[in-house]
């Protein structure tokens, strides 16, 4: 499975953080605190299933 992470700051303008390729479906997620931005919203966005 093909995996797109997203982050927001504000749930209306999205930018694609990291694409990451999995054979499970099973990943982490490591990210910096940012003291310019309070709060950070992620997505995961499915771009292609394997069948």
């Amino acid at each position: 499975m093909e995996f797109a992470i997203e982050t927001s700051a504000n749930l209306g303008d999205w930018e694609i953080g990291e694409s990451v390729d999995t054979v499970d479906g099973v990943g982490e997620l490591e990210f910096t605190l940012d003291a310019v931005t309070p709060s950070k919203f992620f997505r995961v966005v499915v771009e292609e299933i394997d069948e």
